[in-house]
């Protein structure tokens, strides 16, 4: 009994400590040296609301790709002449038919994001680094600005990004 109350008593000294450590390696993973990576890679990084997703075949009838329409607020790197951007990603689901991949970023409608994307040869954008190059963003009860999931100021992130496309 003893034994089991001693186990327990450290396991209680060492919770905050790992609650710590897990939550910085978190943060870490969003706002990490990966970001400036993502950032040379990317022609254009973007915040914005996702208006439609809409999956299709291609015209081969092989493949299923999804058109994720964005009404963009910001542009953090690059520049569009309009306030729209469309983006394809690979899978979706047509008549019945899925088509998943792994480390394929997904989209929700009127799912606030920040986006890194890259042009291909025929100028079709898609995500950078598949799931890695889209981030959901939630608003922030207090200040009602947009945060990263770990609740970093997205302020904070875009400044990250605008140094990394600066070198």
């Amino acid at each position: 009994m003893k034994s089991m109350l001693r186990s327990l008593s450290r396991l209680c000294m060492a919770a905050p400590v790992l609650t710590a450590l897990f939550l910085s390696d978190a943060a870490g993973q969003i706002a990490s040296p990966g970001t400036d990576e993502l950032s040379r890679r990317a022609d254009v990084v973007v915040v914005g609301k996702v208006n439609s997703v809409v999956s299709e075949w291609n015209r081969s009838r092989t493949r299923i790709v999804t058109r994720v329409t964005l009404a963009v607020d910001q542009y953090v790197k690059g520049s569009s002449a309009g306030g729209s951007m469309t983006l394809v990603v690979p899978g979706g689901e047509v008549e019945g038919v899925g088509e998943w991949y792994s480390h394929t970023p997904q989209f929700k409608e009127n799912e606030d994001v920040l986006v890194f994307a890259q042009k291909d040869s025929h100028g079709t954008l898609s995500v950078t680094a598949g799931s890695r190059g889209k981030i959901s963003l939630q608003m922030d009860e207090h200040t009602g600005r947009r945060v990263l999931p770990n609740g970093l100021p997205l302020e904070r992130l875009m400044h990250q990004i605008r140094e990394a496309g600066a070198h």
